[in-house]
């Protein structure tokens, strides 16, 4: 599928792939354009686009007040989220597990971080595989399971590198 995105400095459009709408996007954030970025992304966050969803939840709109970013911030991480998107599963596992953004909630958190170490993100496996070994967090203990994942997280390339290059890659 195809959708419009920016091709150069006079916002020419033309037809690109999902990846190179992303990339074109994180380009206008970067360079402090995001009434841009937000319509670039429109079409993709509207179809539930989990890479896009996550994006543009990372920026707030122009004219957007501190409380209405946070509600959006959120709310588009948690579409991601159940759409199994990585990253978005594993920040909300962080806001839950430390109640920033949202009601503190381990239990909640606990399961965050189960399906976003299931999906790969070292950072999960890191943290899940703690919370296996000692047995914290509402996880039963499970040494063996535990130590697994925190090996598993060692050989694991960083996700979050791996979402922003992804991003920039289609730039």
């Amino acid at each position: 599928m195809f959708y419009a995105c920016a091709f150069d400095e006079d916002l020419f459009y033309r037809e690109c792939k999902y990846d190179e709408v992303l990339g074109s996007a994180f380009d206008l954030f970067r360079q402090s354009e995001s009434k841009e970025a937000h319509a670039l992304l429109q079409v993709l966050v509207k179809g539930k686009e989990p890479k896009a969803l996550v994006l543009s939840s990372m920026f707030s709109s122009v004219m957007e007040l501190e409380e209405e970013f946070y509600l959006r911030h959120v709310e588009q991480l948690v579409a991601a989220a159940e759409l199994g998107e990585p990253f978005a599963l594993y920040s909300l596992a962080v806001y839950h597990d430390t109640g920033e953004l949202v009601k503190e909630d381990k239990h909640k958190a606990f399961e965050y971080f189960e399906a976003a170490a299931e999906q790969g993100m070292a950072q999960a496996m890191h943290v899940f595989g703690i919370m296996l070994y000692y047995g914290t967090g509402g996880a039963s203990k499970d040494m063996e399971k535990g130590l697994t994942m925190l090996e598993m997280s060692a050989k694991t390339v960083d996700e979050a590198s791996v979402f922003l290059q992804s991003i920039q890659a289609g730039s």
